[in-house]
């Protein structure tokens, strides 16, 4: 596979900028719109997520005219089983438009033992996108080893049912420093506002 371009220069009609969450990984995370940026969000708030690489390399592919093209995905994800995914992030209305594209993307990189998935604005609602903003924020800043571990038993002591999000916000811990701990990958909150250790706390207490 090819090298990656340089990610554009911003202009009127993009918005380009780095996700920054260093203890995720050192280096920031460059996105080229808003839906990409939440996108980039949400992975780093997942633990099966281990790496995330904007731009990683070109495809070459052939289009309907059979004229040769080039391709750069827009992210490479590594997980933490070490298989890779390609995401393509791409809003919606635009996704048939390009399906030939991603359906040649798609068949070369299985010869590499690499996944491809497209994420649209229909996976990343809105509130969504505001919600992962929140809870990175409140990541970036800090939240003592006692309060930690005091969230971290909490939860523990719930069991395999895991704490009711309400439940939760009723404790000494506060919404933010919640956030704070799903932001830091300590704790997952699924879509039915339940709270459980991530697999990497449950096994550190086994």
């Amino acid at each position: 596979m090819k090298p990656a371009r340089q990610v554009v220069k911003p202009t009127t009609h993009r918005s380009v900028g780095i996700v920054n969450a260093s203890w995720f990984q050192p280096e920031g995370i460059v996105h080229e719109s808003e839906l990409e940026a939440a996108f980039v969000r949400h992975a780093i708030l997942c633990p099966a997520v281990l790496s995330i690489q904007a731009q990683p390399f070109r495809l070459d592919w052939v289009d309907e005219d059979c004229i040769a093209r080039q391709y750069v995905p827009d992210y490479l994800v590594t997980l933490s089983d070490r298989h890779r995914v390609v995401v393509e992030v791409r809003p919606l209305p635009f996704v048939g438009k390009d399906r030939r594209k991603f359906d040649a993307a798609a068949v070369t990189l299985v010869s590499k033992e690499i996944g491809f998935v497209v994420v649209s604005d229909e996976h990343v609602s809105e509130s969504r996108q505001r919600a992962g903003r929140l809870i990175l924020r409140s990541a970036r800043g800090e939240l003592t080893e006692d309060r930690r571990s005091c969230a971290c038993d909490l939860v523990r002591g719930a069991g395999t049912a895991g704490l009711m999000w309400e439940v939760a916000l009723a404790s000494e811990i506060s919404e933010r420093d919640w956030h704070f701990l799903i932001g830091r990958r300590l704790v997952v909150a699924d879509s039915s506002r339940v709270v459980r250790l991530s697999v990497a706390v449950s096994n550190s207490a086994d």
